[in-house]
């Protein structure tokens, strides 16, 4: 949530340092400044309607890949056993573990992706406040915050992301290596 400014003494003095746009003696200035509010106003209300399709989207996409890959290729190595070789089903059920490690890993970066549209979602439907129009204490801040949510979400997304493409190249190199000659 955006912190305002509280109203001082001086608001009430001097009109074109209110926070009131509508007290300004300048008509030209207050033009300016409600044009410009106004279209970042609806600009934060688009990016708010973005996030939230974007959400959906990215979603649907990073699980639905992610799990065919890991899902795939444990069917994969299921299909590669041989009851005459211990030490290949051995290797094959660690490369299944690193698989279902980048499920895990999968799901994760999705429910940080989430958490990440979610937060952006948040910050433009507190920017989207049409107030700012009128009022210069209600234009939009990240100084307010205490937190990056959306930065280290992220951040967190991308990690989980690289570990779960890690997971499938060991479990690939464990594949290849069982399958190699001994």
């Amino acid at each position: 949530m955006t912190e305002h400014r509280k109203l001082t003494s001086t608001d009430s003095e001097d009109p074109d340092n209110s926070v009131f746009v509508a007290k300004w003696t300048d008509p030209d200035r207050r033009e300016r400044w409600q044009y410009y509010t106004r279209e970042k106003y609806e600009f934060f209300k688009s990016a708010r309607e973005m996030m939230f399709k974007a959400n959906i989207d990215y979603g649907k996409w990073l699980l639905a890949s992610g799990l065919a890959v890991h899902g795939g290729a444990i069917y994969a190595i299921n299909l590669l056993k041989d009851p005459t070789r211990p030490d290949l089903l051995i290797a094959l059920l660690q490369a299944a573990k690193w698989n279902v490690a980048g499920i895990v890993f999968v799901l994760t970066a999705g429910f940080a992706a989430w958490i990440n549209f979610q937060a952006a979602a948040n910050i433009y439907h507190d920017w989207a406040d049409p107030r700012m129009v009128h009022r210069t204490d209600y234009f939009p801040s990240r100084d307010s915050q205490k937190r990056d949510v959306v930065g280290a979400t992220r951040v967190f997304a991308m990690g989980m992301g690289f570990l779960s493409l890690w997971a499938l190249v060991a479990s690939a190199a464990n594949v290849f290596s069982a399958l190699g000659p001994k």
